[in-house]
């Protein structure tokens, strides 16, 4: 597997378009998620495999140090019911939930639904922030 070098595009993952910050307000995107839950019918303690496998969605566990290190928590939209989240072995069952319910969330708001292919993961942290970073916490 090729190694991502910081400030270096990935060339096995160049297919794939960053998440671009949105702009939105938090009771914008409050009112989007309020909708995916009741669409998706997703309840405190309900399992969200089924959910995302509903959207087409798949979720792949791993333990490679290469998805430890950067792709845990991340998704891969390649198109309209067409995406995965992956999880690490070594992440608690708890983070794992969270993943499961915070990922998507890039399938819905940046990619449109699968509209336009991309890619949501943490990528090599490094002193400017990428857009996928900024898309994180705004």
């Amino acid at each position: 597997m090729t190694t991502p070098i910081a400030g270096q595009p990935n060339p096995a993952l160049t297919d794939y378009l960053p998440a671009e910050p949105l702009r939105l307000t938090r009771a914008q995107i409050e009112a989007r998620a309020a909708h995916v839950r009741k669409a998706l019918d997703i309840e405190p303690g309900k399992p969200l495999v089924r959910a995302v496998q509903n959207l087409g969605g798949q979720v792949r566990v791993e333990s490679r140090l290469e998805l430890d290190l950067v792709r845990s928590g991340s998704i891969d939209v390649d198109g309209p019911g067409r995406f995965t989240v992956s999880l690490s072995t070594l992440t608690s069952p708890l983070h794992n939930r969270f993943t499961l319910a915070h990922e998507p969330s890039h399938y819905f708001l940046h990619s449109e639904f699968g509209a336009q292919k991309i890619r949501a993961d943490r990528g090599i942290i490094n002193e400017k922030p990428e857009p996928q970073q900024v898309a994180d916490i705004e």
